[in-house]
């Protein structure tokens, strides 16, 4: 009978990982990701990474919480600047 193989077995050494795992284990390529692209909704890309410590995770999580929310916030207000601007040059034509 042959025994399944341990969990905790060694990879072989010609295995070479995975494209997918190359790209998230790369540090630059996960903060490009996260500050140019995606904000914090790649926050479970950074905690998959093993490019980070896991201070660093900590940390960038909550750098990046707050450059998304200050993001969304800066939206907010030039949206709602143009509102302002708009209803402005439209008060003449109201009745």
């Amino acid at each position: 009978m042959h025994d399944a193989p341990a969990q905790n077995e060694p990879k072989l050494p010609d295995s070479k990982p995975s494209a997918w795992r190359e790209v998230v284990d790369n540090p630059w390529v996960v903060l490009a990701l996260l500050f140019l692209v995606m904000g914090f909704l790649g926050l479970p890309i950074l905690w998959a990474s093993r490019g980070f410590s896991r201070r660093a995770k900590v940390w960038l999580s909550l750098v990046v919480i707050v450059y998304t929310l200050a993001l969304i916030g800066c939206t907010g207000a030039v949206l709602w600047w143009s509102y302002q601007s708009i209803s402005k040059s439209f008060a003449p034509f109201r009745t």
